[in-house]
């Protein structure tokens, strides 16, 4: 699959991979910056849901836990390919 192909796919604004064949690498420090952009959306919606809003609270921060969940892991990835190159 190509990046156009996944740009297709994911028809999402803040998604913007090069077209062509992206490097492991690369495309990893992307889904890495979406990943940190999500954690800061999560975390603001916390912020001003705090006391105001239960429901939207406590799913932006079930989702925030899960974003962090998987920002941990694809940085597990990015010191794994660090450490073969």
């Amino acid at each position: 699959t190509n990046a156009t192909d996944l740009t297709d796919i994911a028809n999402h604004p803040y998604i913007c991979l090069a077209a062509g064949n992206v490097a492991t690498a690369g495309a990893l420090q992307t889904n890495i910056d979406m990943e940190n952009g999500a954690i800061e959306t999560y975390t603001d919606i916390c912020y001003y849901s705090n006391n105001i809003d239960d429901i939207t609270y406590k799913k932006a921060a079930e989702i925030l836990g899960d974003e962090k969940i998987h920002l941990s892991t694809l940085l597990k990835y990015k010191n794994n390919i660090n450490k073969t190159i």
